[in-house]
């Protein structure tokens, strides 16, 4: 909504700024095809050949292919061996599953409870990591449910090295959410998905599916079948994981501050933008995504502020 006022004030000559639009899904719906806008960033070919279609009087010349911006530690993450023991994981009983916790229900309780259940059914050995968050008491509830003695279970409630676990995983079943996706490509995560919302999130899987880095799970049901496939064949999940990095862009956040400070967009605080990007690469997961929510809102301030 701010982008498409910002465009409708420009076309009246009420406003007199530049804007530059990033896009944090795969798929880029016409609601962000607004003209005039100096800048868009995409996280795929494809998202360009929408905004176009959408809007004729965009230019592919305005529109750049980054990747989603995501935190800066995505990108300078340990080893899998260095997180794993960094987390104080076994690391050898089997695939690590990392299991996101979400607003998601299935048959009236959260959804998590199934998708846990469905993971524990699996008969080849995996070490599971369930992500609660804040959810104490599901966490507790959690902890109740008998755990088969071929898997290994730590249940995790809200952490802020949440990219040392996703870098020593080698599964994820989570909801195909923009910037959960593009974490989990620069971690070279194979991706089952569960519980897609209509629209852009069944557009993301609908790429990563066509990527071959993802399976898609439409009944809850079926999760522990489909996992143990993918859990006993190797290959392939070598293969997904492989093509998840591919499909990873871990400099999406400073290819976009860059185009930003050097005033390819219009005028900008040069100092500013200098000192954002000197913030970007300070350490701490939690001070970093401060610093890239600062820095950015404070770089769209001097933009809109001419």
């Amino acid at each position: 909504l701010p982008a498409e006022i910002i465009a409708a004030l420009r076309r009246r000559g009420l406003l007199h700024t530049p804007q530059a639009t990033v896009i944090t899904d795969y798929d880029a719906h016409a609601f962000w095809a607004n003209h005039p806008t100096e800048a868009f960033f995409v996280g795929q070919q494809g998202a360009a050949a929408n905004l176009t279609h959408a809007n004729p009087s965009i230019s592919l010349d305005s529109i750049s292919v980054t990747g989603i911006p995501i935190v800066p530690a995505f990108s300078e993450v340990l080893p899998k061996s260095s997180c794993i023991a960094k987390l104080g994981l076994n690391g050898n009983n089997g695939p690590i599953v990392l299991l996101m916790s979400s607003g998601a229900t299935y048959q009236g309780r959260p959804a998590v409870f199934a998708l846990y259940e469905q993971v524990l059914q699996v008969k080849t050995p995996l070490e599971i990591v369930v992500i609660t968050g804040r959810q104490a008491d599901i966490r507790s509830e959690l902890a109740l449910i008998p755990v088969p003695e071929h898997h290994l279970v730590r249940l995790e409630g809200f952490t802020t090295v949440m990219h040392t676990y996703m870098s020593a995983a080698d599964i994820i079943i989570t909801k195909p959410g923009g910037m959960t996706t593009a974490e989990s490509l620069v971690s070279g995560l194979a991706m089952v998905v569960v519980n897609p919302y209509p629209g852009q999130e069944v557009r993301n899987t609908d790429q990563l599916l066509e990527e071959g880095v993802a399976i898609k799970c439409n009944d809850l049901y079926l999760l522990g079948y489909k996992l143990e496939v993918l859990a006993r064949n190797r290959s392939r999940l070598a293969d997904m994981q492989a093509k998840a990095r591919q499909m990873g862009r871990p400099a999406a956040v400073y290819q976009i501050c860059d185009y930003l400070a050097a005033g390819k967009c219009g005028k900008t605080d040069r100092s500013l933008a200098k000192s954002a990007m000197g913030n970007l690469s300070s350490s701490g997961a939690r001070s970093q995504r401060f610093v890239l929510v600062a820095s950015i809102v404070a770089l769209a301030s001097q933009v809109l502020t001419g």
